[in-house]
């Protein structure tokens, strides 16, 4: 019995000729994003220097 090699060689087609429909993207940014800064200096005023990290440090001065 002969085996069939796993490798064979299929012809597929390169691309699909369904064209996907494409959808725009919502113009807000996500809650997470928004005021973010305006977070940042909440807790920088209440916690001070030491309530933040520092690469946040920089975007609030930034």
């Amino acid at each position: 019995m002969k085996m069939q090699n796993a490798f064979s060689k299929t012809h597929m087609p390169l691309f699909d000729t369904d064209e996907v429909q494409i959808t725009p993207a919502d113009a807000g940014a996500p809650s997470y994003l928004r005021d973010h800064r305006a977070r940042l200096r909440v807790r920088f005023l209440q916690g001070g220097a030491d309530a933040i990290p520092d690469y946040e440090m920089l975007k609030l001065i930034l």
